[in-house]
This record gives structure tokens, C-alpha cells and sequence, in this order.
């Protein structure tokens, strides 16, 4: 059937004489067949190899049986076990991640019956946590069907396998392979990509460029440097970033000359540090924080769109503005503080009371979430939730984008405790509290959990605004509770009155409840 997808591909006109083989008794059915066109040959060849290939084999056929599966070194789960994961794959494949991981934990397999729909399952995140449960078995099935070849692949992990998954997989395939080689010689790997760059789509060498984060190092620079000549907006946009987050590269050195040449700082005044001291300041026009003077281009550099800026402002941004993000973007924060000799929340609090408070705050919070640096999440994270929502109508919600994003670049106590801000004001908010309560790693703390759910038998007591934004919560909230307080969570669900469960409480409860007893069954039975 490959060669029969490769002639298709190709055009019946140019491939070899056109003609539709498959390398079985189906070409002597074609052959013999009245059909004069390429096209309807080709058609009817992958029919008859359709058919022929789930006919079997011809009787009288002498095939030598596979060899069989080697030893077990783990044992099955038990049968109560493999019906819960049954129902976990049928009803609740968001808590697969988690049984997965419970059964490595224990050093148990995947019962035998669940094979063969956990080796269809087309989930490229769920297969790294698959192959060591499959057991000897199912490493054998995975022999005996070419699709279910990704189980050998990640079995044998190693250079050449990765290689044969670079040059023959679909694209998904390749950018994995891509990633992993990365992790294991970021040399080979972007040697790999050097080879195919000029016949790759401009899409798909954006999305591979953008694979070279893992393991970048200043050796990447000049392929980096050369992919900013690129014709595609989206390559230049790829390498920009990348090169921005090597400090010492080119690029940076551009871009922070760049910034140097447009935006000053005042510091605050000297104070003596009593409250006379602050008052004094700020009667005389200084502000504690200090000042930003920003002074953005009136018209863009030419060799800024050629380092990545685009042109084109998002909406709810005019074009200075838009291209100060992109610039203060592609500038690590830690140079503003050596720049400016200021903590992250000093410039922080100096932006918000600038003309561009806007355009600054995307840009550091754009940099800080893809190449964290300490001690600037919070002051952000504090600024986006305290900006006006006139401020925050951009194109792409930064508000309630970055009230989420930033919670998984902080320690995970500071993000706990500010997660919980939200989750206890009253009240619509310009945030997505299913983002939120999903961007927490689970299991959350039992402090975090006894609050969630307090402040959830609050909204189950009354008629809150939010009840829409809780319910989204209940979703990612019955996946990182804490064991010990699903029965506090179950509680809380009996407890609540029936006439209360309007406008999609009902249902939205029912499915937590019943995440939260299937996690609890897993546990029990997913047992040493």
C-alpha cells in the first residue's frame, strides 16, 4: 500500500510509467482488467490490496508462527484493577495519565484484555507513559502490527531509530524525534534539520525551528542567524525568539541596544526610609517606584522586521506599542535590572504609571514565560490583576491569559497562595478559573485543597455570579485534590441542596463526584 500512497502523491504522470504494482497477486488482477485509465488502475489496485490483506492467508499456506512473547517481569494488575482502568479508558481518559503512572509505581502491567485499545490509543503524550506498563506481551502484539510500531520505537530508543523516524514519519513523528535527538546531541539533531531545511513547508520549519529550544546553545547561533533571512514571517518570528534567549548571541546584543537607545529609568529618590520620608517624595513628583521614559519609533527599522518584529499590530494595540512588546519581548528581564540597576518589582510598579504600561507588561510577561526569570512572575502576575479591563482589551486576553500562565513560574507555594486570591474573591473576574486551578501541579497541598473547597461550599450555598467559571473549575480541580480530601469533597457534594443545583451545577457536579470515586477505586486497587 506504500508504494500505491506514493504514486498517488506523485501524480499517475509521474510516477514509473504510472503504474499502480503492490507487489502481490492483486497487480495480475489489475493487469487483466479493462481499465484504460492511470488514475481509475490506481484506484482499483488499492481496493483489491484493501481486500486481499484482510482476506488473510490462502489456505495451504505454510506460515511459521510467530516466536513467542519472552518472560513477564512484572505482574498483571488484578481483575478489580483492570475493570477500573477499563473504565477509565472508556469514561475518564483524562485520569489515564494517572493510573499509568499509579501502576509504574507499583511495578504491576496492564492487564492482558486491555492491550489491545491501550495500543490503539493515538495519543503521542500518553505513549512515553505506556511502554513500560505494556509488559513482554504487549511488546510482542506491537511486533505483530505495523501500526502499533511506536511501541518498538520508543523501546528502542536510540539514534538510528530516531533517524528512521525523522526521515519516514508524519510530521507529528518527526517533531518528537526531532525534540528527543535534541536531548541527546542538540549537534546531530540540528544537523538533521540542516539537511531538509529548503524542502520543508514554511510552516512545518517554523514548528521544526521552534523544536531547538530543548538543549539551544550559542553553537545553534549561525543557523539561527541565516533562518532570519527567511521569506516566512513565522521562521523569522521562531529563530527571533530563540536567538533572544542566547545572551550573548548577535540578536540579544541588537535588541538591547536597541532598547538602551529608546528607554531610560529614573530611580526613586533617596529616602530615609520613614513614612515622612515616602510622603516627601511623592510631594515633590517622585514616585518610590521611580520613573520609565520610554520613547518607542515612530516608524519601523527595516532591520527589525528583519530580526523578527512584525509589522502588523495585534488588535488593541497601535504600532508603536505593538512593536515595543516584540522588542522588550526578545530582551531578557534580568538585563533591565542590570540595565537600570532595579528590582523586577521597582520596574514593574515604574511601568504601570507609564503611558506604555500596557505594551511593557505584555513584553516582559511574553519573556518570562518562555525563558523564566526569577522574581518577576509575581510582580507581573500582581500588575495583570490589578489593570483596568480597559487596559487589557488586546487581542488575545493578556489578562486572563497571563493570570494563568505566569502561576507555573513561580515557586509552587507563591502560585498556590495567588491562585487562591482568585478563587476567593467574589464575584466575575476577566480569568478563566478552570486555566488557573489546571496551571496548579497536582497534588495540591492539603491547605490548598481545604480552600478550594470552602470557598466552593460557598458558591454552593448562595447565587454566585461565577457559578459558570466554578463549574469549569470542577474539572482539573477532581484531578489534583489531594487523596485525602476527596472524602471532604464527597461530603461537601451530598450535603448540597438539591433546589441550589441549577443553571449546570447538577451535571457539572456528578462528574466530579464520579472523577473523584474512580480515583479513589484506582488507588485502592492499583495496590501492592
Amino acid at each position: 500500500m506504500k508504494g500505491l500512497v506514493e504514486l498517488a502523491l506523485l501524480g499517475t504522470g509521474r510516477g514509473a510509467d504510472g503504474d499502480a504494482r503492490t507487489g502481490t497477486r492483486v497487480d495480475a488482477l489489475v493487469a487483466a482488467a479493462t481499465v484504460e485509465s492511470a488514475e481509475w488502475r490506481l484506484l482499483l489496485a488499492a481496493g483489491a490490496e484493501a481486500v486481499y490483506r484482510q482476506a488473510g492467508i490462502p489456505p495451504f499456506t505454510s506460515v511459521a508462527p510467530p516466536a513467542p512473547a519472552r518472560s513477564e517481569t512484572r505482574p498483571a494488575c488484578s481483575p478489580r484493577a483492570a475493570a477500573a482502568l477499563r473504565e477509565v479508558l472508556r469514561e475518564h481518559r483524562e485520569l489515564l495519565p494517572q493510573a499509568l503512572e499509579r501502576l509504574a509505581q507499583m511495578g504491576q502491567r496492564l492487564a492482558p484484555a486491555l492491550l489491545p485499545e491501550v495500543l490503539a490509543l493515538k495519543s503521542l503524550e500518553l505513549r512515553d507513559a505506556l511502554v513500560p506498563v505494556l509488559g513482554e506481551r504487549g511488546v510482542w502484539l506491537a511486533e505483530q502490527n505495523s501500526e502499533w510500531a511506536w511501541v518498538l520505537a520508543r523501546a528502542q530508543d536510540d539514534t538510528a531509530e530516531r533517524a528512521r523516524r525523522w526521515e519516514e514519519g508524519h510530521a507529528a513523528e518527526r517533531l518528537a524525534a526531532l525534540r528527543r535527538e535534541r536531548e541527546v546531541s542538540p549537534g546531530r539533531a540540528r544537523s538533521w534539520l540542516e539537511g531538509v531545511w529548503k524542502q520543508e513547508k514554511a510552516d512545518q520549519r517554523a514548528t521544526f525551528l521552534e523544536a531547538l529550544e530543548v538543549g539551544l546553545k550559542p553553537t545553534d547561533e549561525p543557523f539561527l542567524e541565516g533562518a532570519l533571512d527567511d521569506r516566512s514571517q513565522a521562521v523569522r518570528a521562531a529563530a527571533s525568539a530563540l536567538l533572544g534567549r542566547l545572551p550573548e548571541s548577535r540578536l540579544a546584543r541588537r535588541m538591547r541596544e536597541r532598547v538602551d537607545a529608546l528607554m531610560s529609568f529614573t530611580p526613586p529618590a533617596t529616602t530615609d526610609g520613614s513614612l515622612w520620608g515616602v510622603v516627601k517624595a511623592r510631594l515633590h513628583g517622585e514616585s518610590p517606584a521611580g520613573v520609565l521614559h520610554v520613547e518607542p519609533p515612530a516608524s519601523l527599522p527595516r532591520e527589525w522586521e528583519r530580526d523578527g518584529i512584525t509589522a502588523r499590530p495585534r488588535q488593541g494595540l497601535g504600532e508603536r506599542a505593538h512593536w515595543l512588546v516584540e522588542l522588550v519581548a526578545r530582551v531578557a528581564p534580568s538585563q533591565f535590572e542590570e540595565r537600570f540597576g532595579a528590582t523586577p518589582a521597582q520596574l514593574v510598579r515604574a511601568a504601570a504609571a507609564s503611558e506604555w504600561s500596557l505594551a511593557l507588561a505584555l513584553g516582559w510577561s511574553q519573556s518570562v514565560v518562555a525563558s523564566p526569570s526569577p522574581g518577576w512572575a509575581e510582580p507581573l502576575w500582581d500588575f495583570w490583576l490589578e489593570a483596568p479591563a480597559a487596559l487589557t482589551q488586546v487581542e488575545g486576553a493578556p489578562a486572563s491569559f497571563y493570570l494563568h500562565a505566569l502561576l507555573a513560574h513561580m515557586p509552587e507555594a507563591r502560585a498556590e497562595e495567588r491562585a487562591l486570591q482568585l478563587l476567593e474573591r467574589a464575584g466575575p473576574r476577566p480569568v478563566s478559573l478552570h486555566a488557573v486551578v489546571k496551571a496548579l501541579p497536582g497534588p495540591w497541598s492539603p491547605g490548598t485543597a481545604e480552600r478550594y473547597l470552602k470557598a466552593l461550599a460557598r458558591r454552593l450555598a448562595g447565587t454566585a455570579a461565577d457559578a459558570f467559571a466554578w463549574q469549569a473549575s470542577l474539572d482539573p480541580a477532581a484531578l489534583a485534590l489531594p487523596l485525602a480530601s476527596i472524602p471532604h469533597a464527597l461530603a461537601l457534594i451530598e450535603d448540597a441542596e438539591p433546589a441550589r443545583l441549577e443553571h449546570g451545577w447538577a451535571r457539572a457536579l456528578h462528574t466530579f463526584e464520579s472523577t473523584l470515586r474512580l480515583r479513589q477505586r484506582l488507588h485502592e486497587e492499583i495496590a501492592p
